[in-house]
């Protein structure tokens, strides 16, 4: 999800180089991944996770032809961004999570 990323090649035409940055950003994908699923493995952390995509407004109808429509849809593509990463880390979170929203 980090978009401030360094270019991991400073060659292109080095397939070292392109090798070991695949391998790099494949890690670090791994890493963004596992971190969600450890958020997602606790309430405190789904109810965290939940109010973020509310914010985000996911879940709200987004009204066009007004000032703030640009922003509002950037938001929300944060937010669907998020949801497939969650899912990413287990098929199981997303539902468990909109179910616990439900009864609050």
């Amino acid at each position: 999800m980090s978009e401030n990323k360094k270019s991991l090649v400073k060659n292109a035409a080095s397939e070292k180089q392109v090798s070991a940055a695949v391998r790099k950003e494949s890690s670090r994908e791994d890493r963004e991944i596992e971190d969600l699923r450890l958020v997602m493995q606790t309430k405190q952390g789904r109810r965290a996770i939940w109010r973020i995509l509310c914010d985000c407004n996911v879940y709200a109808d987004i009204m066009p032809n007004t000032d703030l429509t640009g922003f509002n849809l950037g938001k929300r593509h944060l937010g669907l961004g998020l949801i497939i990463r969650i899912n990413e880390a287990g098929k199981e979170f997303y539902p468990l999570m909109a179910s616990e929203s439900e009864e609050e």
